[in-house]
């Protein structure tokens, strides 16, 4: 028994003597949308323990960087429901990347909100990779789908020269990295 209450003490000591979790800066001044893309954005990092999730929560908002969304006011129903739609997978991607996505549907749609929002939110570049999320498309209207990065299905590869059609979805490395789905061309 009193090695049993000894190796508690030991264990407990131990457990007391680990590192502090990283803080996450507060969600608070965030609209309830992009409160809501964050968390979901980190919701498998949840899971994997709060240090994961709250590295996954600061990396969000440095993504964001204190950026609003593009407005939707002044839209039909049915345009707004629309382009909420066709970003619902961004917005599971963090809200940088649905921000890019609303402003690429604004900008396709012809919105004249969509010329200020597409200025004040880019979705952030990757290493090596330019910033093409608030380009104009040459894609046809009927394939507006992007990926994570802010390549979109039609896009002219600038390595092939052929139109990127192939998916690539995103995934970890074995070293724990992960690699923002993308589209390629064949």
């Amino acid at each position: 028994m009193k090695i049993k209450v000894f190796a508690f003490v030991v264990c407990f000591g131990a457990l007391l003597t680990l590192p502090a979790p990283a803080q996450t800066q507060s969600l608070a001044g965030l609209s309830d949308d992009d409160r809501s893309s964050i968390e979901l954005a980190c919701i498998n990092a949840k899971v994997e323990g709060p240090a994961t999730y709250h590295a996954c929560l600061n990396r969000q908002l440095r993504l964001l960087g204190g950026r609003q969304g593009p407005s939707l006011d002044g839209l039909s129903y049915d345009d707004r429901s629309s382009i909420e739609l066709a970003c619902i997978n961004a917005k599971v991607e963090g809200p940088a990347t649905y921000h890019a996505c609303l402003n690429q549907q604004l900008a396709l749609l012809g919105s004249p909100s969509a010329s200020t929002a597409l200025v004040s939110v880019k979705s952030p570049p990757q290493s090596g990779v330019p910033n093409t999320a608030a380009s104009s498309r040459t894609a046809p209207a009927a394939s507006l789908a992007c990926a994570e990065n802010g390549s979109c299905y039609g896009d002219i590869s600038e390595r092939t020269g052929k139109p990127k059609t192939v998916s690539v979805h995103g995934y970890y490395r074995a070293d724990g990295t992960y690699v923002r789905g993308y589209y390629r061309s064949k």
